[in-house]
């Protein structure tokens, strides 16, 4: 991912807030307009309703944060697998798929703009369902992140890219 000049970095930020992560996708907090990106709750039920009715069998997310997403579509009995640049999501991922039954191990630190940092660690059939979600703001070029995507998608796989800006946010 991309970082900035500053001395506070984009992944400094996500360690930061790995612990309150997961309530972007809290139902009870819907009616909570303060939040950033309330919306999240529902693009991921638009994600979970997609992969069921084109039947899913393995999905991997790019940017896992905490979770969240990918323990919820672990719940539809999909194999999961995720990495984030993130050190302190990537250990929260960890404990939130085990407790849902999916296997920590499928979880790692890696960066969708560096290959080597990730394609050892896949498996080699690829995947019928990718999700990045709050990922493109952060990346150095979109270009390169969609080819390193679709080199990990099989064909009729499908693909749920969230796109994110200040005045709305579109999937």
């Amino acid at each position: 991912m991309s970082e900035n000049s500053n001395s506070f970095t984009i992944k400094d930020h996500y360690n930061a807030v790995a612990s309150d992560y997961h309530q972007q996708y809290d139902p009870e907090r819907l009616r909570d307009i303060s939040r950033s990106y309330p919306a999240n709750y529902f693009r991921l039920e638009k994600l979970l309703e997609s992969f069921r009715a084109n039947g899913v069998k393995r999905a991997l997310e790019v940017g896992v944060g905490d979770g969240s997403p990918l323990a919820a579509v672990a719940g539809l009995g999909i194999d999961v697998w995720g990495f984030d640049f993130a050190d302190e999501m990537v250990s929260k991922a960890k404990r939130l798929i085990e407790v849902v039954g999916g296997n920590p191990e499928q979880i790692f630190v890696g960066d969708i703009q560096h290959p080597r940092s990730y394609t050892d660690e896949l498996p080699d059939s690829g995947f019928d369902g990718i999700i990045a979600m709050g990922v493109m703001p952060h990346v150095d070029s979109e270009r390169t992140i969609l080819e390193n995507i679709t080199a990990l998608v099989q064909p009729e796989g499908r693909v749920f890219i969230e796109f994110r800006n200040k005045l709305f946010s579109m999937f």
